[in-house]
């Protein structure tokens, strides 16, 4: 956990580059250590893209990083740029959401998807797909595309950290690799 005397984050600077700074690396440094370029650090950090969103492995790298500095994911702010009441209204409109998807019937809350994000859901929740992407702030969409494999999962801090809360993971590094579909080999014997 972060020593408050060690670090504080100032709400006004973005939060990628509190923390490069904080570990002492230049953009191309902290770049190559999460595998992505410069440029990409240099757009986040100039808010060119609104929330940050790795790929998994890019998490995972992230954490070892900040471990070596004493410093946990959930130490970070969310990155989210909210007003009080954009958040009401958000909070408000997902527990409606949870509520008309409760009330629909829903046949089952297992799946024909051989994602591992899937089956962590199956076997740590009694949520739905869509429960649980209503509560981890994801639509609905991406969601499905993760797990079907069509896109790569590149969930937001605040995303990631729901994720972990709801699925129950207490370190980054028990997260699955890949949100998709389990890729099956075959036997050539």
């Amino acid at each position: 956990m972060i020593d408050d005397q060690n670090i504080k984050f100032n709400p006004s600077v973005r939060i990628l580059k509190q923390v490069r700074e904080f570990l002492g690396m230049t953009q191309e440094e902290f770049g190559q250590a999460l595998g992505m370029t410069y440029n990409t650090i240099g757009r986040y950090e100039r808010g060119v893209h609104k929330h940050l969103k790795f790929s998994v492995n890019q998490i995972k790298k992230l954490q070892e990083l900040l471990d070596e500095a004493g410093i946990s994911i959930s130490d970070l702010p969310d990155d989210t740029y909210h007003n009080s009441t954009t958040l009401q209204y958000e909070i408000t409109d997902q527990s409606n959401q949870v509520t008309r998807i409760r009330s629909r019937n829903r046949a089952t809350l297992t799946s024909r998807s051989n994602s591992s994000l899937e089956t962590l859901r199956i076997e740590r929740t009694s949520f739905s797909q869509d429960e649980l992407a209503v509560y981890c702030e994801i639509p609905r969409a991406t969601y499905q595309r993760w797990i079907s494999g069509k896109s790569e999962a590149r969930p937001t801090i605040r995303q990631l950290k729901l994720l972990c809360q709801y699925l129950g993971i207490e370190r980054i590094d028990e997260l699955p690799d890949d949100f998709g579909a389990v890729k099956e080999t075959l036997d050539d014997g």
